[in-house]
């Protein structure tokens, strides 16, 4: 049987290195200058990165968004009928509410196309 070359051995992987020989984190190059100087994108502390995520929650979410949102996997309590309104009674027991089912392939396409042209 004839032996395989070198080259056909070797194995190379296809991410690129995060850690040199000695474990130490290797710098993620942005650019070369045209004088051959290497530019690295600097590195984040991780605590200011979790501070800025959790400040731009807060931003768009608001202050209470823990707090709002802890029951939020749970469907909403029922309502009771009210008495004094039989005519939406009568609506909602023509269409079923929209909240209880999950839309089917037709709805969604057409829930697109109305939506397509106001963007």
């Amino acid at each position: 049987m004839e032996e395989e070359p070198p080259w056909k051995k070797l194995k190379l992987s296809l991410e690129r290195p995060y850690k040199d020989d000695n474990g130490e984190p290797l710098p993620e190059l942005l650019d070369i200058t045209p004088d051959g100087q290497h530019i690295y994108r600097p590195r984040e502390d991780p605590t200011s990165v979790v501070g800025t995520r959790l400040r731009r929650i807060f931003a768009e979410r608001g202050h209470d968004f823990f707090e709002a949102y802890k029951g939020s996997r749970s469907l909403p309590a029922p309502q009771a009928p009210s008495a004094t309104a039989p005519d939406e009674n009568a609506v909602d027991s023509e269409k079923p509410s929209e909240s209880s089912h999950t839309m089917t392939p037709e709805e969604l396409y057409k829930m697109r196309m109305s939506l397509l042209p106001q963007l």
